[in-house]
């Protein structure tokens, strides 16, 4: 009678607390009960979860090289996370209670802005396409490393009814990216550096005869010389122009709604920092600059003027003299030393060619070669952040952030060092490894469904 009693009494208890719980959601949702109606029936809103992998998710070599080089060793390629059977995929499908479907949006994993860019609008077209397909499905995306930034750069493109219920990003490094335009001084020393690409191997050949010594052949090398620097200066204009264009032509996003976010990050990520190692090296190579190309600072009033029209003075004089030349060869019987205009064009192309573009080299030559270390150090410091980043060079300004641009109003788990296992040190970055992470994110999605059915409201 007594065990009678005390069974009586628990399962009162399990009643009213599920009252209790009922008549709190109601309160909660204000004119709702769908959230409780439906853990009393076990049968919650169904969960389609898209993964998003980061750069070079096979590592450098692309996966059919991966799988035909495990052929030949005769071994079984390690799982990835976003693959089946993983261990990350199986921990969520262990976790979250009810139907939960897992897609992978695969792209090509290039750490360049372009390859980023293809991704974005891939990823639109998938995310617009599930919107459509499950209309009645909480859909979340997980991406990892630079996958977040691609995911983030998507949802600006879509409307409220196309983006996802909510989006988790796993050691993301949140590129901030902003145009800049160059100062008057920079402008000048990178016109220096121009003008010695320009014009120094051409220089090179004719220093190197003397002047009496000097023939057709010489000049004709030296033209050759100069026609293949300013090819090889325009195509590093068009390469510079074609990189800002992939930096610029889909900005970071920043005005993208991140309530229903979460952001993990692990202390020691080392893809971080290897971003923030690269801004300091940047940052050093800028104020390398500054010291270096003092002259170009000094001198901005003069330099703004003689540039201009040095490319001409180094071009027009070599074409007179070829010309001239030229004439002198079809003419025999025309005698150069006996023509006054000749000996006058002479030392004008003397004069032209040598002294004016040598007294200017002494003040170009070292601001070309400050601007070319400063432009070396930029390029090594924005690299990491992708190809274009580091072509695009000093007219870019660039930064990882640990959240997203803006007023970040989602959740931010950190994880503690104390879940770190010894094995993964020096993997930080692989934080999808860790089991807190995993539970982390499967508590969010429960959380994230419960929230939303029990306002039993439209999911956006």
């Amino acid at each position: 009678m007594v065990e009678s009693d005390e069974r009586a009494i628990e399962v009162g208890s399990a009643a009213a607390s599920y009252e209790f719980a009922r008549g709190l959601t109601r309160a909660l949702a204000g004119h709702s009960s769908n959230f409780m109606d439906a853990v009393a029936t076990e049968q919650p809103t169904p969960i389609r979860v898209l993964l998003v992998h980061g750069t070079w998710p096979y590592g450098r070599w692309p996966a059919s090289v991966r799988a035909a080089w495990h052929r030949v060793i005769g071994t079984r390629p390690a799982v990835r996370w976003f693959e089946e059977r993983s261990t990350f995929r199986e921990a969520l499908l262990s976790r979250i209670p009810g139907s939960v479907s897992m897609d992978v949006f695969s792209w090509t994993g290039g750490n360049s802005a372009g390859a980023r860019n293809r991704a974005v609008s891939d990823l639109e077209m998938t995310v617009r396409q599930s919107a459509t397909q499950h209309p009645d499905a909480i859909r979340v995306v997980i991406a990892h490393s630079h996958g977040g930034n691609i995911v983030l750069r998507a949802l600006e493109q879509l409307s409220a009814s196309e983006r996802p219920h909510g989006v988790v990003t796993i050691a993301t490094p949140f590129i901030v990216a902003r145009p800049r335009a160059l100062l008057e001084w920079e402008r000048h020393a990178t016109l220096a550096l121009r003008i010695m690409v320009l014009a120094l191997p051409a220089a090179a050949i004719l220093a190197t005869v003397s002047r009496s010594a000097l023939t057709p052949y010489h000049y004709i090398r030296a033209a050759c010389a100069l026609l293949i620097s300013g090819a090889v200066l325009w195509i590093g204009t068009r390469i510079w122009q074609c990189s800002q264009r992939a930096v610029f032509s889909r900005p970071p996003a920043e005005q993208v709604d991140t309530a229903r976010m979460l952001v993990i990050r692990a202390p020691g990520d080392e893809a971080s920092l290897a971003l923030g190692f690269g801004q300091v090296v940047g940052s050093l190579g800028y104020g390398i600059w500054r010291l270096l190309a003092l002259p170009a600072r000094l001198s901005s009033a003069v330099a703004a003027r003689l540039p201009k029209r040095l490319a001409s003075w180094l071009l027009a004089p070599v074409l007179l003299m070829l010309a001239l030349r030229l004439v002198q060869l079809l003419t025999s019987w025309w005698d150069p030393q006996t023509c006054l205009w000749w000996r006058i064009a002479a030392y004008a192309v003397l004069i032209t060619y040598f002294f004016i573009p040598i007294a200017i080299a002494m003040l170009a030559l070292p601001v070309a070669a400050a601007t070319l270390i400063g432009v070396l150090f930029a390029l090594l410091g924005r690299v990491g952040f992708g190809v274009e980043y580091g072509l695009s060079n000093l007219s870019v300004e660039v930064a990882a952030e640990a959240v997203p641009p803006g007023e970040y109003k989602g959740q931010l788990y950190l994880v503690s060092p104390n879940d770190i296992p010894a094995e993964l040190n020096g993997m930080r970055h692989s934080a999808h490894e860790l089991d807190c992470v995993r539970s982390r994110v499967a508590t969010w999605m429960c959380e994230l469904r419960h929230v939303l059915v029990a306002r039993s409201q439209p999911m956006r």
